[in-house]
């Protein structure tokens, strides 16, 4: 079915039929488009028909036929049976003995003893214009420059069969967390390191790597252990008692002031060297944990989780759980790009970028199936690599023709309130793009309701409300805005 839900079928003896819903139209005798045997159809995402046959490929425009036979590709009997298109409207051709791949530049023959050798990818990241990736079913690592892929296995020194992370130094180092190991790969070898190797049973299991700006290799397990490697030796602790959670450590990132940010079932927790603080739901934190987290360069926290996308500027939160009309569930991944663009992979809904201005969306579908993304890296040339339940894809352009938009941040700003610390009174302002229905709340710090400041429609424009803390009890309280589908919070102390 193509977009204006007209059916394609092929066919072994009559060409191609095309039903609109009204009557059926046989394709076929046309001098550009001879052949009788039609072996697959794909709707490109320009609504144009391309078509396998026994002997070729075909353009359908809707009004003429175009052959797109290359002469560098010798036919054979099943040459042209499967075509597939990824994300930038290039065409795949799986061959009677290989495959190509079609674009504007012609046809590129690709050499299936180097590819990767599975489409399922558990891990990526990228450094030195080489993306690393990670395998799953038990096939290894692989690495691509740019021209050939590389594959690494058990064989080559590596201590287990899969990644489930990867993280590249400055220089291009990359090191992987494989199984109860951490190893990296330098000067043609791999070397490795049992880190939690006095634990017992699943708490060994290495999970996710971060790589700090002070050189020092970040570490964490699925429980409650974290820790680093400063290039002489190899450190970790338990968090039990000073992070909340209830099922263990989800995340872990190193940010540009050397900071440690732990993401849990409960919130983010974040270590400056000193000692550990948490943000919770009453700070404006997005419940259901934390899948990943990145910063940008101005230096903002990002965060994705089963709910949305959350973000810290250092004083106040805001939180994406509605873009474009639909609720945001299940962001699996995150990366920023050389422009400081956002980029989201999701389970259900595609990807998602965000400007700081607007909210695009790309939905990636396998015929009805959408495309579970996974992982997203950005090499120097600010190429994106998507890693899909599909395979690997990439993307230079952002096409914003063929997504949906909206414009989103700031279309409500809530100002940090004034003066903070305050005593006995502060004033909390706010900016709303149109009239909509808004609420004001303050919280205290178990996350209990205080007092609500206003609940209800206010005209477009900026808005201030006072709040005198008067009989309450000294200390640090929150004030949330909430206003369609921007949720906002930031932090008071009250003193005495």
């Amino acid at each position: 079915m193509d977009k204006n839900d007209t059916a394609w079928i092929k066919t072994l003896q009559r060409g191609m039929v095309r039903f609109d819903g009204s009557g059926f139209t046989f394709l076929s005798g046309d001098e550009n488009f001879p052949e009788n045997s039609t072996t697959n159809i794909e709707i490109g995402p320009d609504g144009n028909a391309w078509v396998g046959t026994l002997n070729g490929l075909y353009k359908y425009s809707g009004e003429s036929w175009e052959a797109v036979i290359p002469a560098e590709i010798e036919t054979s009997a099943d040459t042209f049976k499967k075509l597939a298109f990824d994300i930038n409207g290039d065409i795949y051709i799986g061959l009677g003995f290989g495959l190509a791949v079609y674009n504007d530049e012609g046809f590129t023959q690709i050499n299936l003893e180097t590819a990767p050798p599975t489409n399922t990818i558990m891990s990526m990241a990228s450094g030195n214009s080489t993306v690393w990736i990670g395998y799953n079913m038990g096939d290894g690592v692989g690495c691509y420059d740019g021209s050939s892929w590389r594959r690494f296995t058990m064989d080559h020194g590596l201590p287990g069969d899969y990644a489930r992370d990867i993280a590249v130094t400055d220089d291009g180092v990359p090191w992987f967390a494989i199984h109860d190991a951490i190893a990296y790969y330098q000067n043609g070898s791999f070397f490795s390191k049992k880190v939690f190797h006095d634990l017992s049973g699943d708490e060994q299991y290495v999970e996710e790597i971060a790589i700090a700006p002070d050189g020092k290799v970040w570490f964490r397990n699925g429980y409650n252990h974290i820790g680093f490697y400063d290039g002489e030796t190899w450190n970790y602790e338990n968090l039990n008692g000073l992070i909340p959670y209830s099922y263990g450590l989800s995340a872990v990132y190193i940010d540009s002031n050397n900071d440690v940010w732990v993401g849990t079932d409960n919130g983010v927790s974040k270590y400056d060297g000193n000692s550990w603080h948490t943000f919770s739901v009453a700070e404006g934190f997005l419940p259901g944990g934390v899948n990943r987290i990145a910063e940008d360069h101005a230096g903002v926290m990002w965060f994705t989780s089963p709910r949305g996308i959350a973000r810290f500027d250092g004083r106040s939160w805001t939180t994406f759980d509605t873009i474009l009309g639909e609720r945001l569930e299940y962001v699996l991944s995150i990366a920023i790009d050389n422009d400081n663009v956002k980029w989201f992979g999701t389970q259900y809904r595609g990807i998602f970028w965000f400007d700081d201005k607007v909210w695009y969306n790309k939905e990636m579908k396998n015929g009805s199936k959408y495309i579970n993304t996974s992982d997203i890296t950005v090499t120097e040339d600010n190429t994106i690599w998507f890693a899909t339940a599909e395979g690997l894809l990439s993307s230079k352009d952002k096409d914003e023709s063929s997504v949906s938009e909206q414009t989103a941040f700031p279309r409500v700003q809530l100002s940090f309130p004034s003066p903070n610390p305050f005593n006995p009174s502060t004033t909390i302002g706010f900016t709303l793009p149109e009239r909509m229905n808004a609420t004001v709340a303050v919280y205290n710090v178990a996350g209990q309701r205080v007092t609500v400041l206003h609940d209800g429609f206010l005209d477009a424009g900026s808005h201030s409300l006072v709040w005198n803390a008067t009989g309450q009890a000294a200390g640090v309280y929150f004030c949330r805005l909430t206003a369609g589908e921007y949720t906002a919070t930031q932090k008071m102390l009250f003193v005495k």
